[in-house]
């Protein structure tokens, strides 16, 4: 017979759960968390602790986000001085 979870123990994966997914989503950022989950920071930062969880687990290392978003800055460079040249061809 399988276990059954206590309603806490429900609460308790939901929110773990919930705080995960924010947190993933918005990069470890505890600010823009909050914002979105409609609650202040130290609410959040009361809920990581009480669920054991840390923001910083979150965050990306300056090599991840340069590896994630180094493309879009790449191509925006680009397209900006495309710009700027297209421009300063008109004078």
């Amino acid at each position: 017979m399988a276990e059954t979870l206590t309603f806490r123990q429900h609460m308790t994966v939901a929110a773990r759960s919930y705080m995960t997914q924010l947190l993933d989503t918005h990069g470890g950022n505890v600010t823009r968390s909050a914002q979105t989950a409609g609650l202040t920071r130290d609410a959040i930062y009361d809920l990581l602790a009480q669920l054991g969880l840390n923001a910083d687990n979150f965050r990306a290392t300056r090599l991840e986000r340069t590896q994630r978003y180094g493309h879009l800055r790449d191509f925006a460079r680009k397209h900006w001085l495309g710009m700027i040249g297209d421009k300063c061809a008109e004078k």
